[in-house]
């Protein structure tokens, strides 16, 4: 179960016949919000634009990266929500991400 730590002041009406419930006191409570939809978000710098595609770079091995368009969603501080195109658990790069779609274009126009 994940659980937010989100606080909020909230006004509840609650229906007490035994009045033990006095005006302007304070109590704590949890609202079962449903069950979450699992995200991946990745860093802001790991979305790069290739032909006016938002890509990520995807880690295959050591040295071996492979491009992979995305499809983004919210920003969510600083982190972007990928709607479709990663998989939860694949690394992408972040730090060096522009040059490796510097990397990529250099390569398709030729030396």
């Amino acid at each position: 179960m994940v659980r937010s730590s989100i606080q909020s002041e909230v006004r509840i009406e609650i229906g007490h016949t035994d009045n033990r419930l006095r005006p302007e006191m304070l109590a704590s409570a949890e609202f079962d919000t449903g069950a979450g939809i699992p995200t991946i978000l990745v860093p802001q710098e790991a979305i790069q634009q290739v032909n006016g595609q938002d890509v990520d770079f995807v880690r295959l091995a050591a040295d071996r990266f492979q491009v992979r368009a995305v499809q983004t969603g919210e920003n969510v501080r600083g982190n972007v929500r990928i709607l479709q195109g990663l998989k939860p658990g694949e690394r992408v790069v972040t730090h060096g991400s522009f040059i490796a779609k510097s990397q990529l274009l250099k390569s398709s126009i030729g030396d």
